[in-house]
């Protein structure tokens, strides 16, 4: 029989344990705890997300989110949201600089290009400084009139939307064979360093694919893919979508570049993406800040168990 007795304190507000054994009482806290827990996960409750959706507090706490995490996220969502104006413009902003540098780690290593480059091409201006280093080292002279033809297509090929960074791409490698035939102490685009311009390409798409994602409403967001499809459908239809690479075949080389960056944002991001692409062809009309909130707060906590089990991952080795 316990000789645990428990006694109501009213100045506590609470019941408390006299006597007992040490697994008595440590049942007692357990009990106690877990009754906190279920009243905080109460108040919690459902969580409103675009497209109709709902998540529930335990849901997220058996995905190892906890009451406390969830309210840090839900402040850092809504602090980020605050005073916006455009407030979509605002949530995927804030949505693909959260994912940014995991997209711009998984591209590099997909296109295998050294991080720091690849970083450097995000930059405003970066991507002009390394395709003046590509050219310097092949012994091209960027300041030259036929330098335009790379400032031209640098330019406009920003403000198009309609054109995908793979065609966008395509624009500049044709330029930049065009300054080799036109460079007087240059034998031409044949003799252009093919592991060079592979770098430069790679580099020059996930320029374009970055500031493609500076889309202002879930409209843009919504061209944007479609353009892609198109694009993607295109190929497939056009058939032949094959090269040679190092003398082994690879398949459907395009349709392996015909992608968007989002496509290699972390799952919790592109999930909330799929959701906003939903709400917005299914003509549920603008979302509430709460619920843009909640997504954004879901896309911190999904990044936030990401690092974890990464940091597990790590103390494991």
């Amino acid at each position: 029989m316990s000789s645990n007795i428990r006694i109501w304190v009213g100045d506590l507000d609470a019941y408390i344990s006299v006597g007992g054994s040490k697994e008595e009482e440590d049942y007692d806290k357990k009990e106690e705890e877990r009754a906190a827990l279920d009243q905080e996960l109460e108040a919690i409750g459902e969580i409103s997300l675009l497209s109709g959706k709902f998540i529930s507090a335990n849901n997220l706490y058996s995905k190892d989110v906890s009451p406390s995490e969830w309210r840090w996220a839900t402040q850092q969502a809504e602090r980020a949201l605050h005073g916006a104006a455009s407030i979509d413009n605002l949530f995927l902003n804030r949505l693909f600089s959260m994912g940014r540098p995991y997209a711009i780690g998984r591209y590099s290593k997909w296109e295998r290009l050294d991080y720091s480059s690849a970083l450097t091409a995000t930059f405003p201006h970066g991507l002009k400084a390394l395709i003046n280093q590509y050219l310097l080292a092949e012994g091209i002279d960027h300041t030259s009139p036929a330098g335009d033809c790379i400032r031209t297509v640098l330019k406009p090929a920003e403000q198009i939307s309609e054109i995908t960074a793979y065609r966008r791409t395509g624009m500049l490698q044709s330029a930049i064979h065009e300054m080799a035939d036109r460079a007087p102490a240059h034998p031409g685009r044949q003799k252009l360093s093919r592991g060079g311009m592979r770098i430069i390409l790679s580099l020059a798409r996930l320029h374009f694919s970055t500031t493609e994602l500076k889309v202002g409403s879930f409209r843009e967001l919504k061209s944007l893919v479609d353009a892609y499809e198109t694009e993607r459908t295109a190929a497939k239809d056009g058939g032949g979508d094959h090269s040679v690479i190092n003398g082994r075949l690879i398949r459907a080389w395009r349709l392996r570049h015909i992608r968007p960056l989002i496509d290699l944002y972390p799952y919790s991001i592109r999930h909330v993406i799929a959701r906003a692409l939903h709400h917005h062809s299914s003509g549920a009309g603008n979302p509430d800040r709460s619920v843009l909130a909640n997504e954004l707060a879901l896309a911190h906590c999904g990044i936030m168990r990401m690092r974890r089990a990464g940091r597990d991952r790590a103390r494991s080795k």
